[in-house]
């Protein structure tokens, strides 16, 4: 994994610019215990699954990189923002991702730690967002 960091306080990029800055490896690279539970063509998808594009441009819009805890705080955010993450879904993907991922896809207790908390900002920040109403 490369190391990448869009930033937040560029003011010249646009998210185009980013994304064509951001080094990617594909889809095709992504490994099958990654596509089963996080690419939302699988029916296996857990709430929040996004597929490649989205789920690079998350990592823009937070101002994430693509270190393994980015990618953990971008995959808990988007569970968390999603609304309908279950606990049991969240400990069994945070259990999967410890145990059967492998290389830097693998979490450690860190990427395990930041996970929890991408989920609980996003349910909180949703939470205090209502529905229909001006931001």
């Amino acid at each position: 994994m490369v190391e990448w960091n869009p930033g937040l306080n560029n003011e010249a990029h646009t998210l185009r610019a980013a994304y064509q800055q951001m080094p990617r490896e594909g889809a095709p690279a992504i490994p099958w215990y990654v596509k089963l539970f996080e690419n939302p063509a699988s029916p296996f998808a857990l709430p929040g699954a996004a597929g490649v594009f989205a789920h690079d441009c998350i990592h823009i819009l937070l101002g994430r990189g693509t270190l393994p805890q980015d990618e953990a705080f971008v995959v808990g955010f988007t569970m968390g923002a999603s609304g309908d993450l279950t606990l049991l879904q969240r400990r069994f993907f945070v259990l999967f991702a410890s145990l059967v991922y492998r290389g830097s896809y693998r979490f450690s207790r860190i990427e395990r730690r930041i996970f929890n908390i991408a989920v609980n900002l996003a349910i909180r920040i949703a939470s205090s967002v209502s529905v229909g109403s001006p931001a």
